[in-house]
Parts: C-alpha cells; sequence; structure tokens
C-alpha cells in the first residue's frame, strides 16, 4: 500500500527488508512492516490526516464505502 500511495521508495524498501528479517511468520512479517509505515502514515497517505487515527477503523469505513 506505501509503495503505492507514493511513499519514497527508500522506505518502501527498508519496510521489505524488516519483513524478510522477520522470518516465515506472516504475522510477524506484518508487524515489521508497520513498525517502519505505520498506519496513521498509511491513512495520512490517502488523505484521511483530518480525521482522528483509530487503527483499522478509518480504513475499514474507507473500503465498505468503495464498495
Amino acid at each position: 500500500m506505501a509503495e503505492a500511495l507514493g511513499k519514497e521508495p527508500e522506505v518502501v524498501t527498508s519496510a521489505v527488508a524488516a519483513a524478510d528479517a522477520a522470518g516465515p511468520n506472516f504475522t510477524s512479517q506484518c508487524a515489521a512492516i508497520r513498525r517502519v509505515v505505520p498506519w496513521s502514515r498509511i491513512e495520512e497517505l490517502i488523505g484521511l490526516q483530518h480525521e482522528k487515527p483509530s487503527g483499522f477503523g478509518l480504513l475499514r469505513r474507507l473500503l465498505r464505502t468503495s464498495n
């Protein structure tokens, strides 16, 4: 998502490296990526920074309205 939303290539590369270093567990890989690019940054990149960050709440609402 970060890459598609225009996050700097260096940051995306760091997130991928962190996921690789986290081992084969998908949950650990996702946590490693979120440490580099937190959900609050994803919300900013999609233009939701004016709303109070609430983890998955804003993303869930966005996905619900787009379907």
